[in-house]
């Protein structure tokens, strides 16, 4: 039987703004979980990767890269009354997307039965052209779009 996997870095934990109801003591609660339940010991950790400006591309518009890299790049700030950028979110965004798109690659090679991505920032609200609901992207969309657009599926459930 093929192993499940997941996706982390710590890099996820950078993206966080003190106060806020998505941060990165959510995923820390989590991870302690997994390690004190004994569940990490079952399951093979595949290593994330940085999604590319193209990946991004695939569902997102120029445009809102563009702009997410930019007020990043600015510091802290908000893009909308839920959705915030602070240095690092960048970089956490590129390597979140990043981290579906390997374990979405590493599912469909036949590498893994099953994997479960510990990413942040969350990204299954944002639009093409919006950050939106904690999202900066959406990285099931990227998943979705990469897996027929470069690997040649006709279609994704996402559940």
């Amino acid at each position: 039987m093929r192993p499940v996997g997941y996706v982390y870095d710590p890099i996820y934990l950078e993206h966080d703004v003190a106060g806020h109801p998505e941060s990165a003591g959510r995923l820390q609660a989590i991870v302690s979980h997994l390690e004190s339940s004994g569940v990490f010991n079952r399951l093979e950790e595949l290593p994330a990767r940085d999604a590319t400006e193209d990946d991004l591309t695939l569902v997102h518009s120029r445009e809102l890269v563009a702009q997410v890299k930019a007020a990043a790049g600015g510091g802290s700030q908000w893009l909308d009354p839920d959705t915030y950028v602070v240095p690092r979110s960048f970089d956490a965004a590129l390597r979140s997307a990043g981290g579906v798109l390997a374990a979405a690659d590493a599912v469909f090679d036949g590498d893994l039965s099953r994997a479960f991505s510990l990413v942040r920032p969350p990204g299954h609200h944002a639009t093409p052209d919006r950050a939106m609901g904690f999202c900066l992207f959406n990285n099931v969309a990227i998943a979705a779009a990469h897996l027929i657009e470069r690997r040649g599926l006709e279609r994704v459930a996402i559940i």
